[in-house]
């Protein structure tokens, strides 16, 4: 096991913030905020189709 998967750590994948197992799980890797950014431009994109 490495120090990380002892301690738990999970960082975003977008920027690296350090975030919970929980919102990692949650949000796909990522934090609350590139989450949110993310389906922000998927709903508008899908917008642009309608």
């Amino acid at each position: 096991m490495t120090e990380n998967e002892e301690k738990e750590e999970h960082h975003c994948e977008v920027c690296g913030r350090k975030i919970s197992k929980e919102e990692y799980e949650t949000c796909d890797g990522l934090c609350w905020e590139c989450w949110d950014d993310q389906m922000t431009e998927e709903c508008e994109f899908e917008e642009d189709i309608i």
